[in-house]
């Protein structure tokens, strides 16, 4: 397992941890407030260094991009719905799905 360590302004900590609740892989352990958040010694908050492979994934929002503009750019594309149902219905499951999340838990 990997631990992430993020500093969210105040005013969207509330959401990001109610978005982080829908995903099933996520677990928050700890949330510090923060003035209680750790610096470098120079009164900065730490940061990546600017070579760090995580800085090329995790570039800022450019101010007034649309959606619609990012998903052109990074020719995203949305699940083909009918082609999971149809890979279900080929795999011929006859297991509930009660019993197949029941193992994937230890």
């Amino acid at each position: 397992m990997s631990e992430i360590k993020l500093i969210i302004e105040d005013k969207y900590v509330r959401s990001f941890l109610e978005f982080l609740k829908t995903l099933n892989y996520v677990s928050v352990g700890e949330v510090i407030p923060p003035r209680a958040q750790p610096d470098n010694g120079k009164g900065k908050k730490n940061k990546l260094p600017s070579d760090d492979p995580a800085m090329k994934a995790a570039r800022p929002l450019r101010s007034g991009v649309k959606v619609e503009d990012l998903i052109r750019e990074q020719g995203y594309q949305g699940t083909n719905w009918s082609r999971v149902e149809q890979l279900a219905n080929d795999m011929a499951i006859e297991e509930p799905v009660e019993g197949l999340l029941a193992q994937l838990t230890p």
